[in-house]
């Protein structure tokens, strides 16, 4: 969380307004997102507009990824596919 907060700050001190972090493993997912809650309530602590935006994706969400996943691991290899990806496979 320490890293994220002063990526942003120096980031937005050099006039950043938008930035877009991309994740790579499911388990980072709370703690980005907590670290964003605490950068936006430190600017509304202080009384100052935030001045800034912070988006977060998952690689696997992305355009492509799911059916690229399914074309290399087809039908029946569930557990193979899972292994591939470093975040929780959509078993549907």
């Amino acid at each position: 969380m320490g890293a994220i907060g002063d990526w942003v700050r120096s980031l937005t001190h050099h006039g950043l307004e938008r930035i877009y972090f991309l994740n790579g493993h499911g388990g980072n997912i709370a703690t980005i997102e907590a670290a964003f809650s605490e950068l936006y309530a430190e600017a509304s602590l202080a009384g100052r507009p935030r001045g800034f935006a912070l988006k977060l994706t998952n690689w696997w969400d992305l355009a492509g990824v799911l059916e690229l996943v399914q074309r290399q691991f087809p039908v029946g290899h569930l557990e193979r596919r899972c292994h591939v990806w470093t975040a929780p496979c959509d078993q549907g």
